[in-house]
């Protein structure tokens, strides 16, 4: 991974829930790639604390559409009993951030990957 071109696409998405849906069919082709995509989304009830643990549709989607392309978050394979929430306000607290990687690479390629996430 090192020395890999990233690029960084960041879309703020509609409210509604029908826009949403739209918006998730709509990237979901750029997601069958080899490269590393970065989502900033809840994808598990306990990525959220001190707020509602409900689900969106967004949450359900988004695992969805990454278990069908072979995406795995890197944070939960590497450190699946903590939680690393990304966002604060408040009493409230989640982690929205994910680096996902394909499957097939996540073993080899994580090894040599340093993230770090700035508050």
């Amino acid at each position: 991974m090192k020395g890999q071109e990233l690029c960084l696409i960041n879309i703020y998405g509609p409210q509604s829930k029908w826009d949403r849906k739209c918006l998730f069919m709509r990237i979901k082709p750029y997601l069958f790639t080899s490269r590393q995509v970065v989502f900033n989304a809840v994808t598990r009830s306990q990525d959220r604390g001190g707020s509602r643990n409900k689900l969106t549709y967004d949450s359900v989607a988004l695992n969805s559409i990454a278990s069908e392309a072979r995406l795995v978050d890197v944070h939960i394979r590497h450190t699946p009993g903590h939680a690393g929430f990304t966002y604060y306000r408040g009493s409230c607290r989640s982690r929205i951030h994910r680096f996902y990687l394909k499957e097939e690479a996540i073993s080899s390629a994580v090894s040599d990957v340093e993230v770090e996430l700035l508050r």
